[in-house]
């Protein structure tokens, strides 16, 4: 499964294969040197990136615009991937603009930089309140036993269904550039869908609004990395970003979810969950 670093020298690899691209239409490219990194304040976004290179000819002619329009060189604006090869592009080529060149600290500045923006490393999905959730005013032991054996009997039914690792699924579809491998993550998101579905439904004594909420925003989260997952040949920074996400939810917060219930049941009705 992809770590860190691997994430980051995908992106390295993505600005770096662009800058190349673009550089390699024009012979007068600025030659790369080693310069000591200076951090930078701000990450370059939106139409910055043009404003650069379109002004980076102007006082050095080391450094010549060749830039084709965007929407030829970024096919699709909306993805993820798109957003950050054109910051790291922007960050790249304003770097050899001021210094003349770039050196490896510089690009794992920019790298730094483009990756502590949240929406470049965000895969979740809605985030639920108590107002969302049907809530029972009675909390005595029948009650909580009734919702708990409803809930035990839902995790147990979805937990059976579920025979696919999405994960899998996306390194193939990714490595061998194939969006139909990725239609396999579709009955997961559909699995997902309907158990949100079905939590929101549920009659939630008081006491267990807690509870509840964090079962369904778990969830939630799941259903957002799956979607994410499944744009993977599209998008693949944002497949990435769902892989990680669901990676994380499955190895640490369902742990955390299933205690947070056991703790609850256990105290009311004196006993956890069986599925």
């Amino acid at each position: 499964m992809p770590s860190n670093k691997t994430f980051v020298v995908l992106i390295v690899s993505i600005a770096l294969i662009v800058s190349v691209w673009l550089f390699q239409k024009k012979p007068e490219a600025v030659d790369v040197v080693g310069i000591n990194t200076v951090p930078r304040e701000t990450v370059v976004t939106e139409n910055d990136w043009q404003k650069i290179l379109n002004e980076s000819a102007v006082g050095d002619t080391s450094v010549v615009s060749v830039v084709p329009k965007a929407e030829d060189l970024f096919v699709n604006d909306t993805t993820i991937t798109s957003q950050i090869s054109k910051d790291l592009l922007a960050q790249y080529l304003l770097t050899i603009n001021q210094k003349g060149g770039i050196s490896g600290d510089d690009m794992n500045s920019i790298v730094s930089n483009i990756l502590a923006v949240p929406e470049y490393n965000n895969s979740t999905g809605a985030k639920y309140i108590s107002a969302n959730l049907h809530i029972n005013s009675k909390n005595d032991k029948a009650t909580v036993g009734e919702y708990k054996e409803i809930l035990n009997t839902l995790l147990k039914e979805v937990s059976a269904r579920i025979k696919t690792d999405p994960i899998a699924i996306s390194i193939l579809a990714i490595q061998d550039e194939d969006d139909s491998v990725l239609k396999r993550i579709d009955p997961l998101i559909v699995e997902a869908n309907l158990l949100i579905r079905r939590l929101l439904e549920m009659q939630v004594p008081s006491s267990a609004v807690t509870q509840h909420l964090r079962v369904l925003n778990f969830m939630s989260s799941v259903q957002g990395s799956l979607v994410s997952m499944r744009n993977s040949v599209d998008d693949p920074i944002n497949g990435l970003n769902g892989i990680n996400k669901y990676k994380e939810l499955m190895q640490t917060e369902r742990l955390n979810v299933i205690n947070v219930l056991n703790s609850y049941f256990i105290q009311k009705v004196g006993s956890p969950l069986s599925y």
